[in-house]
């Protein structure tokens, strides 16, 4: 038995769905950006094996949705974040876990608030994986935080 047969980067890669990343301010207002949509991220994993998500969602939200446009699969959760909670998710396999974090530090399950359809996924292997994160509502400083490892079958 081997819980995991891959060679794996020594770094993870960690990547941030935030809903608006400023670029900077002024004291007044011009009809020019000042920051962007970052609610879309592409993931260039055509070299390498099916990869697992680390992934953090914290920010006031309602109803949290992490979705694999690439694929279809999301995982899809019924559930108001507050400023101060985390909700926490794994999709590796052997351990696939979602926790929320309050905010004094408690952690409890949270498998409960997953809705139905949705697949705790990982990165398709050879393919740009198009991720994108929404809810119903969520407030600037929203974000969803994705950390994952590049797993190679050999050297």
């Amino acid at each position: 038995y081997c819980a995991d047969p891959y060679f794996m980067d020594v770094d993870p890669q960690v990547l941030n769905l935030k809903s608006n990343i400023p670029y900077f301010s002024f004291p007044f207002s011009l009809p020019l950006e000042l920051g962007k949509e970052g609610t879309v991220i592409n993931i260039d994993n055509s070299l390498y094996c099916t990869t697992p998500l680390y992934i953090t969602i914290k920010g006031a939200s309602v109803n949290p949705v992490l979705t694999n446009e690439t694929t279809g699969e999301y995982i899809s959760l019924a559930k108001t974040l507050t400023a101060d909670e985390k909700i926490v998710i794994n999709t590796a396999f052997g351990s696939k876990s979602i926790i929320k974090i309050d905010e004094d530090g408690t952690e409890n399950n949270a498998f409960h608030y997953i809705l139905p359809g949705s697949t705790l996924f990982s990165l398709a292997a050879g393919k740009i994986n198009k991720l994108s994160y929404t809810a119903e509502s969520k407030d600037d400083e929203s974000e969803a935080i994705v950390e994952f490892y590049y797993r190679y079958s050999g050297v």
